[in-house]
């Protein structure tokens, strides 16, 4: 992958309970050891750029979002890894 091109994101997880208005998520991406983005966001305006329309029913979701990678980002190989604050565990995303 390299800036410029599109990344398709898949997402799946299973919501404890219903996300509606007001509710919060810590979203935070990493590049090596590098913190990039760390910060908590509204989850209804971020469920929005994925499509999705809250509130989002308690139980499993899955998704699929393509999305183009910035021009600024450098020219390597590496695992990103985030958290969202709805579900609570590590993933990663490795550019292939």
């Amino acid at each position: 992958m390299f800036s410029g091109e599109k990344l398709a994101i898949k997402a799946s997880g299973d919501f404890k309970e219903e996300v509606g208005e007001g509710s919060k998520m810590h979203l935070q991406v990493k590049y090596g050891l590098i913190t990039l983005i760390n910060q908590e966001r509204d989850a209804c305006d971020t469920i929005e750029q994925a499509d999705l329309k809250c509130p989002l029913k308690k139980g499993e979701l899955s998704l699929t979002k393509d999305v183009e990678l910035p021009r600024e980002i450098p020219p390597v190989r590496t695992p990103i890894s985030y958290q969202d604050g709805i579900e609570e565990h590590w993933k990663q995303i490795m550019w292939n």
